[in-house]
């Protein structure tokens, strides 16, 4: 049975008249690197189509780096149902050899016989899979029968049909079309452009990524509702220019307006880690591309409010180096933000929203500039930076079993580094073998949150997820005490960014921020 399945394949591979499609793909895993996928389709004049996918990739398990290799060959029929199916896998030392061809509904190996009712092979480990899947399912039946080539058997999934969005990069934009593909444990978005091409998959599982060759660090964007409008701007701050966009009701003449200032780390302004800025991404929130500030801003522009929010100096397409800006910048940046909109005659009273540090930013800011009238604080930190990244630490080290003797040696080093950081005159320090900026950090570790609120004049609205790992809910108590009159709300099931199981920012949470703000401004 597998030689004869080899002779298909071959003399499949010999046909002239293949149109051809191919790509590669940059896989990361929570905003690291973490390999490279490359694909290659064939379709012959006899309705034939292979699939090709080679990938070398590394997993981070438990802080033990384990890498992994895939070569696949998958036949499939005009319809994009498997015909035939060949494939390698080498985890670490393990590996592995499947070979399968479709007869009469059923699964064929060289051991077994499997019933099977799927109508697409779908390995987990193989993000081109995805294509066959986008290219010939129906949405509009939602509902997917796929068979896995590992456990050898089928299993239920759905692909949903989001509507247009667009996918914007540093110099250009193009218009795509998004998919929410659910595959048994795992669920992807998908993004897809007119060419048909997968050029983004994201999975909020594990926040992992897979972006087309020529397309990395491209960000989605929702197109904005009916009765919405958005309008791109740019925000003069000292020597360079932010790039932001306003949204509003449409047509609307004058409205409350809300400035939104991200969190730790180069942020784009949808509210997602901008990848590769020197290293400065690693002291952010490690979570998933929720795009809470894109979910946010519309929310309440829907409300009647007017919402600006804008890229990280030195991200999307922002002027200037995310990886040399002190914390005072960002803050220089937020205000020149503010001043922004007052220039704005469309523009009423104006409040701060700060998610994570951003919420730093905003108390101080209100406290200097009377005019503000509200601060809202998501997520925010509630300590100095420096014991915020000793209790992250900690964690991550007891998570991974690490010894309790070695665990205060570790903790010990990371104490001794963060004083040498706060004594420092010079604005970089050498810290793993490497030249790291560490300006930011020095005035960070100095500004404890919780002071800073105590300054705020103004109604303050503090918010959290009850399955936020970076602000648990003594902290978030911590916080409410330290200003008496601050309104607290915690939200169950919400992670740091504000989203559910499935990765996206929760409906009810955006409404229930909508409504309050424009409560309080109007």
């Amino acid at each position: 049975m597998a030689t004869r399945g080899i002779v298909i394949l071959l003399l499949l591979l010999s046909q002239e008249g293949a149109r051809r499609d191919s790509g590669k793909y940059a896989l990361s895993i929570g905003g690291k690197e973490a390999g490279v996928e490359e694909y290659r389709i064939e379709e012959f004049d006899d309705g034939k189509i292979a699939l090709f996918a080679k990938a070398k990739f590394e997993l981070d398990l438990s802080g033990t780096r384990r890498a992994y290799l895939t070569d696949t060959v998958l036949t499939m029929d005009k319809t994009w149902a498997p015909v035939l199916y060949a494939g390698f896998r080498k985890a670490g030392r393990d590996q592995d050899q499947v070979k399968i061809e479709w007869e009469n509904g059923a699964a064929v190996t060289p051991k077994k016989k499997i019933r099977t009712a799927a109508a697409f092979l779908l390995d987990t480990t193989v993000i081109s899979h995805l294509i066959p899947i986008l290219r010939g399912a129906d949405p509009s039946k939602k509902k997917l029968k796929l068979f896995n080539p590992t456990a050898l058997a089928d299993f239920e999934g759905s692909l949903e049909d989001k509507g247009p969005a667009i996918l914007r990069g540093r110099e250009a934009s193009i218009r795509v079309h998004e998919y929410q593909i659910n595959l048994g444990y795992v669920s992807y978005v998908a993004h897809v452009d007119e060419k048909k091409r997968l050029v983004r998959a994201w999975s909020a599982v594990n926040n992992s990524l897979a972006e087309l060759e020529g397309f990395e660090g491209w960000v989605p964007e929702g197109l904005a509702p009916e009765g919405i409008e958005e309008v791109e701007v740019t925000i003069p701050s000292g020597s360079i220019k932010l790039a932001g966009t306003v949204t509003k009701p449409r047509g609307a003449k004058r409205c409350p307006s809300v400035v939104l200032v991200s969190d730790t780390g180069p942020q784009d302004r949808q509210g997602n880690l901008a990848k590769g800025r020197g290293g400065a991404e690693e002291f952010a929130w490690p979570g998933a591309d929720a795009s809470l500030q894109r979910s946010i801003a519309q929310s309440l522009a829907g409300a009647g409010l007017l919402v600006l929010r804008y890229d990280d100096r030195g991200c999307g397409t922002s002027e200037g180096d995310f990886g040399k800006a002190r914390f005072s910048d960002l803050v220089a940046d937020a205000a020149a933000a503010v001043e922004y909109l007052r220039s704005r005659d469309d523009a009423g009273p104006v409040a701060v929203l700060g998610h994570g540090e951003g919420g730093l930013t905003a108390c101080l800011l209100a406290a200097k500039d009377a005019a503000i009238r509200l601060v809202v604080l998501l997520a925010p930190p509630s300590t100095t930076l420096d014991e915020m990244l000793l209790i992250r630490a900690e964690r991550a080290l007891r998570e991974q079993g690490t010894k309790e003797e070695a665990l205060k040696g570790m903790m010990e080093q990371q104490r001794t580094l963060f004083q040498s950081i706060r004594e420092s005159k010079d604005d970089y320090k050498d810290i793993d073998e490497r030249r790291t900026f560490i300006g930011w950090m020095r005035e960070r570790f100095t500004l404890d949150p919780r002071v800073a609120l105590t300054k705020v004049q103004v109604p303050v609205l503090l918010y959290a997820g009850a399955k936020d790992r970076e602000l648990p809910a003594a902290q978030v108590e911590s916080l409410r005490l330290a200003r008496p009159g601050t309104e607290s709300r915690t939200f169950e099931s919400l992670d740091h960014a504000f989203a559910g199981p499935d990765g996206r920012v929760d409906p009810s949470f955006l409404g229930a921020l909508a409504e309050r703000i424009a409560q309080v401004l109007k």
